[in-house]
């Protein structure tokens, strides 16, 4: 602490029912692993603000086009760079939430958008396992699904 600018991170959240009573935090290092020290807050409430570091490191010498924040795709998640698909924060795009949920569907769009790259004549269908035959034969032989679904 002394004054020290540091990043902490939420090392514990012991529970009562349903209240937060203390944390226990630990600052990170610069490559984000905790650190030995600990220090234990007792607290009202928490509020969690998740943050990121804006570097791209090598990926910026690659030749791809980018923002200050996010690398710009198109409607499968690809960049201008042939083979090159980007899901999450990372993706940018018109109308872009910054959602853990949107991260999902940012991922399965930038899945099939690499299926359809690699192989022109494939499904323009974005599947998910619940319209997959072999899962759905294995859900019926674990009974999770009935027969004539």
């Amino acid at each position: 602490m002394n004054g020290c600018s540091l990043q902490w991170q939420v090392q514990e959240l012991p529970l009562r029912i349903i209240a937060i009573e203390a944390v226990t935090i630990a600052p990170v290092d610069a490559e984000g692993r905790l650190t030995e020290e600990v220090l234990w807050l007792e607290v009202d409430a928490v509020i969690i603000n998740h943050g990121m570091l804006g570097e791209f490191g090598p990926i910026a010498d690659w030749g791809l086009e980018m923002g200050k924040w996010n690398i710009p795709v198109d409607d499968r998640m690809a960049t201008n760079f042939p083979g090159i698909f980007v899901a999450g924060d990372t993706a940018g795009y018109s109308k872009k939430l910054h959602l853990i949920a949107g991260a999902f569907t940012d991922a399965a769009l930038a899945v099939n958008g690499a299926k359809l790259y690699m192989d022109p004549k494939a499904s323009t269908t974005a599947y998910v396992s619940s319209h997959n035959a072999k899962f759905n034969e294995q859900n019926k032989a674990l009974r999770i699904i009935e027969e004539n679904v």
